[in-house]
């Protein structure tokens, strides 16, 4: 049922930079860590997504996968 709302977000390798700018990597992290909490948080209060698997997609994108993909 939900599924579809959050699969390509879920698959999500994380925040992208050019690293030309290493000094703006933390404002940068953190606007996309705003962006997808208002993301999951619109989709959690239209009823499109449980609290629980919006919290799991979060963490996954925001730390698990870039900790897999990049290494750090």
């Amino acid at each position: 049922e939900y599924v579809g709302t959050v699969s390509l977000l879920a698959n999500s390798p994380g925040m992208v930079s050019d690293s030309r700018k290493l000094l703006s990597y933390g404002s940068r992290f953190e606007m996309f860590r705003r962006s997808l909490a208002n993301v999951l948080g619109r989709q959690v209060s239209r009823g499109q997504v449980p609290m629980e698997i919006a919290r799991d997609v979060a963490r996954e994108v925001a730390y698990d996968r870039p900790h897999e993909v990049y290494g750090f």
